[in-house]
């Protein structure tokens, strides 16, 4: 039974604080799965002096899950240091890394200026096991334990008392966002929202859905992988997504939510519109006018420009996500 965000936060209110000193040790295996808002003590024990001190700034940490050596960078802001604080959890997409994520969506400027911790894992050259097919990437062929990953990964970083368990939450683009999705039908109560940019639910069906706010962000042009599914001109091939329209319904439903939605023009190019759900959850969705596979408010790349993709300059929705976060 998943316990109440009060209590979570309160719980919190007792670890020791963040510090200036480096962390890079690797970390001890962690189980994985299982609904628990804290790790076992036995896990505490653990990882509590590695966890307790973490570097003001940004910094590579390492931690072993699936009986593999794992990565991620973690930005900590000064907020951070004042009470416990948020934490988001930013998957990259397939093919991407974490500087070049961070770097196109300004993931320290979110931090900074909203005060989240940031966590951003590495996936197994570069890829992510979101539990989906299609189409089978590396680390879906090779099983790779994603899901233990990311539960180390929150067993860690929570362990250290400075992370506010009622207020974590994760994001990712494409297959990053596929990611989030995962995580958030496998470990719910540890989630109170997650935010996907150009993805979908592809995961063939979803184990739990349990109070986790949704905020889904999509391209109406996304060639890559379609709003409404299917393939598109730059889909991979042997690739046929499912419709992203389809699992935020799936949300709703699961959620409870109103029938009734909310319609916001957020910016001169987008429209949002959002159900109010069970216990003050929220399931929104926002589409780009002629919006392709990409970040709105981020970066243009080469290949966005070479295939005449429209990457939005005025939907910003980094900030729009660290909003969605901090009223959910």
């Amino acid at each position: 039974m998943k316990l109440p965000r009060f209590l979570l936060g309160a719980i919190a209110m007792l670890g020791v604080g963040f510090t200036a000193s480096s962390c890079m040790g690797t970390v001890g295996a962690l189980g994985g799965g299982g609904q628990k808002a804290q790790a076992t003590q036995a896990t505490q024990d653990r990882i509590q002096p590695a966890a307790a001190a973490f570097s003001i700034g940004l910094s590579e940490r390492t931690l072993s899950a699936g009986g593999r050596k794992r990565s991620y960078q973690l930005y900590v802001p000064r907020q951070a240091r004042k009470a416990p604080a948020g934490l988001v959890i930013a998957f990259h997409g397939g093919g991407q890394n974490v500087r070049r994520f961070s770097e196109g969506v300004e993931i320290q400027r979110m931090a900074d200026r909203y005060g989240f911790v940031v966590a951003l894992p590495q996936g197994i050259k570069n890829t992510w096991n979101a539990g989906g097919n299609p189409p089978a990437g590396y680390a879906e062929v090779n099983r790779i334990d994603d899901l233990g990953f990311v539960t180390a990964l929150l067993d860690e970083l929570t362990a250290s008392g400075r992370i506010d368990p009622a207020k974590v939450y994760a994001m990712g683009v494409s297959k990053g966002g596929m990611m989030a999705y995962w995580a958030a039908c496998n470990m719910p109560e540890r989630l109170a929202a997650i935010a996907v940019v150009a993805g979908t639910l592809s995961a063939p069906a979803c184990p739990r859905f349990d109070d986790t706010s949704l905020l889904h962000i999509h391209g109406e042009n996304d060639q890559n992988v379609p709003f409404h599914g299917g393939r598109g001109a730059y889909t991979a091939k042997g690739s046929y997504w499912p419709s992203a329209f389809e699992g935020i319904q799936k949300f709703r439903q699961a959620e409870s939510c109103a029938a009734e939605e909310s319609v916001s023009r957020v910016a001169p190019d987008t429209t949002c519109r959002a159900s109010r759900c069970s216990g003050d959850d929220t399931v929104q969705y926002c589409l780009v006018d002629d919006g392709g596979h990409a970040w709105p408010g981020g970066d243009s790349s080469k290949r966005h420009k070479k295939r005449g993709i429209y990457v939005s300059p005025y939907f910003d929705a980094t900030s729009y996500i660290a909003e969605f976060f901090l009223a959910n």
